[in-house]
């Protein structure tokens, strides 16, 4: 009995951790995934793939009404950083630059990782909106676009006890 115990938590448990970490993206993988969670939040969105807009690179084209989805369109032009360290205003000023040339107001900026202070002030006067590393998978969980750990081994043990459990009530409760 407490070997099948055993078993029932170790088999699923390793499952779950030989799984590929859910944030483990290539840079596409990661514009893809920015552009589905823009969508669920309500964005119309143009994933560019990498292809020039003009004379700079840009992510993703999205736009959002802001009366009902049709009036008072913004236009907003996406950046996608998949990165470890934290992101400084050096990044933004680029990005804002992309912005001023292609005469779009309004930017968005994701990142896996976080925010330097000076970023935050600097995005904050050119009305860039910033999404960091801890929001972006809140939103992925609650979107239901990325599925965590814990329910590959949920998913595991459900399926270890559907199927050892006649085998359990044979040999022991019998």
């Amino acid at each position: 009995m407490l070997y099948y115990s055993f078993a029932l938590i170790i088999f699923p448990a390793l499952y779950a951790l030989s799984r590929r970490d859910p944030f483990d993206l290539t840079p596409k993988e990661f514009e893809a995934t920015c552009e589905k969670v823009l969508k669920k939040k309500g964005y119309r969105t143009e994933w560019t793939r990498g292809k020039y807009t003009g004379q700079h690179q840009v992510d993703i084209k999205a736009e959002k009404g802001l009366l009902f989805s049709w009036l008072f369109k913004r236009k907003y032009f996406v950046e996608c950083k998949n990165w470890s360290r934290p992101v400084g205003i050096k990044e933004l000023r680029n990005f804002y630059a992309k912005l001023e040339d292609a005469g779009v107001r309004r930017g968005i900026f994701i990142t896996s990782s976080t925010f330097t202070r000076n970023a935050r002030q600097y995005a904050r006067k050119k009305s860039i909106e910033l999404m960091d590393g801890p929001t972006f998978r809140w939103l992925c969980f609650r979107y239901n676009l990325i599925k965590p750990r814990w329910w590959f081994f949920l998913k595991a043990l459900i399926i270890m006890l559907v199927l050892t459990y006649p085998i359990y009530w044979f040999v022991f409760v019998r």
